[in-house]
């Protein structure tokens, strides 16, 4: 939000400015797991 007044005391000259934005949130990827298996001697 902004506003923006010219402060001569009336409403004329005075704006208010509203901005929005979609923000879209995806789940993370599972990163593959790497299995160490020891070979028994």
């Amino acid at each position: 939000m902004g506003i923006e007044a010219n402060n001569d005391d009336t409403p004329m000259g005075d704006y208010i400015y509203k901005a929005t934005r979609l923000i879209v949130v995806e789940p993370k990827k599972k990163k593959e797991q790497i299995r160490l298996i020891k070979k028994k001697e």
